[in-house]
């Protein structure tokens, strides 16, 4: 990364500590919250253009004040406090979430994942895709979400920080930090993808059953409910509940 900044009103500066040898990055941060109309953090960054990929884990230094502070990989239009963005946090509670504001000033929306931390994870921009992905410890990842954020030119991408409460400072360990970035276009000129997900009505959690960088449609339920039954390429798929092929 290439520089370090307070983004929106912040009673206590952030700060920023590097390990190349451990490719850790230890950040401190206050700031109210990143979500609604505006945000304020602590944001170690640097400006790219293109398709990139982000991958770290997230360890919290300390029990902390608050269940809802957060840390993560973020891309962000700008440094402006009402920026659009897509990020993928950790909260202190090890809620995993994808957060994404589309417009400037306008609000905040999530999909949570249904894995809690510890593990790593890993927001992919693939155009105005972006997507979650989680790894549980010792295991593959698996996808959480995916939304669509037009996010033109250049962007600023990285790692922040929130305290969610503005006079308190969280620190957060970013370790085996990864960062990959390529030109638009590099990976598929055009990016069609589908996801088949369930919503829990009573929580609203969402979870990714199946998903592919391809098209499929009308997705049903089974006569019995272990099943669900999708349209690909003129033929009708069966798919568990639980998930596979």
């Amino acid at each position: 990364f290439e520089g370090s900044s307070d983004v929106g009103r912040v009673e206590l500066p952030g700060a920023v500590e590097f390990d190349a040898a451990k490719r850790q990055y230890v950040v401190t941060g206050s700031g109210a919250n990143i979500w609604g109309n505006a945000d304020a953090f602590q944001f170690v960054w640097k400006k790219v253009s293109g398709d990139l990929e982000i991958t770290t884990e997230v360890l919290w230094r300390g029990e902390g004040k608050q269940a809802h502070r957060k840390a993560g990989p973020m891309v962000r239009q700008d440094l402006a406090a009402d920026s659009p963005y897509a990020d993928a946090v950790v909260h202190g509670d090890g809620l995993i979430s994808l957060q994404f504001r589309r417009d400037r000033s306008g609000p905040t929306m999530e999909v949570k994942s249904p894995i809690k931390a510890p593990a790593l994870i890993k927001l992919e921009r693939t155009g105005d895709l972006f997507t979650l992905s989680v790894a549980p410890k010792g295991e593959a990842f698996r996808p959480a979400g995916s939304v669509t954020v037009a996010l033109p030119g250049a962007v600023h991408a990285g790692l922040v920080v929130c305290s969610h409460e503005a006079a308190t400072r969280e620190t957060a360990i970013f370790t085996d930090v990864a960062f990959k970035n390529e030109p638009a276009g590099a990976v598929r000129s055009r990016v069609r993808e589908s996801t088949l997900e369930t919503v829990a009505i009573e929580t609203g959690l969402r979870r990714i059953i199946y998903r592919a960088k391809d098209h499929f449609e009308a997705p049903n339920w089974s006569r019995d409910g272990r099943a669900l039954l999708f349209n690909r390429g003129g033929r009708i798929y069966s798919l568990p509940v639980e998930g596979g092929m």
